[in-house]
């Protein structure tokens, strides 16, 4: 379909995947929760667990964030904070 209920391509749905604010999505907990079991023999119970940043979300990061993020630190902040790659499940 050439309108918005289109399917993705692969590298459409793998780039957005990627870059796409997960956090701020609705049913996140839920994506999440998927993915911790997906392919599992046996299901983790992560219905209490919380959802988490591995960077911190605070806009006054350490000074050891900053260096570890180097020079444009802020933008990269910014623009990596709700993705998936630093979103954790943890109880």
């Amino acid at each position: 379909m050439p309108s918005y209920r289109r399917f993705p391509n692969n590298e459409e749905f793998k780039r957005e995947l990627q870059i796409r604010d997960l956090y701020n999505f609705p049913r996140r907990i839920y994506r999440l929760r998927r993915m911790e079991n997906h392919d599992r023999k046996e299901r983790v119970e992560v219905d209490e667990y919380i959802i988490d940043h591995i960077l911190s979300w605070s806009e006054s990061l350490s000074k050891q964030w900053r260096v570890a993020l180097g020079p444009e630190w802020e933008r990269i902040h910014e623009t990596w904070l709700h993705t998936i790659g630093n979103l954790t499940l943890t109880g």
